[in-house]
C-alpha cells in the first residue's frame, strides 16, 4: 500500500504508481486553497495560452478562500477575485 496520493492514482489509471513516477490523468475535480491559488491562477492562465480556449470545466472546481493574511490580501486578493468572477460566473 502506497501514499493516498499513489492510492488515488494507481486507482484511476488501473495500475500501480509509485513515487516519483509521472502520470497524466483526465482530473474528476480540481480544487485549490488561500494559500496555492495564486499559483494555481498562474498555471491556468499559461495553459489557456498554450490551449487556446479554457483549462477546466468550472462546475469540476472548487476554490478554499479560508484566512488571509495582510500582505496576501493587498497582493493577491484583487487577482484572485478577478479570476473567480471570470471563470466561476458561468456556474
Amino acid at each position: 500500500m502506497g501514499t493516498l496520493t499513489e492510492e488515488i492514482f494507481s486507482n484511476k489509471l488501473g495500475r500501480t504508481v509509485t513515487q516519483g513516477e509521472t502520470v497524466v490523468v483526465d482530473v474528476n475535480h480540481v480544487m485549490s486553497h488561500d494559500t496555492t491559488t495564486p499559483l494555481a491562477v498562474q498555471a491556468f492562465r499559461k495553459l489557456t495560452q498554450q490551449n487556446g480556449g479554457r483549462v477546466f470545466d468550472a462546475r469540476r472546481s472548487q476554490l478554499q478562500r479560508q484566512r488571509c493574511n495582510a500582505t496576501s490580501v493587498s497582493s493577491h486578493e484583487s487577482r484572485i477575485s478577478a479570476f473567480c468572477k471570470r471563470v466561476f460566473a458561468t456556474r
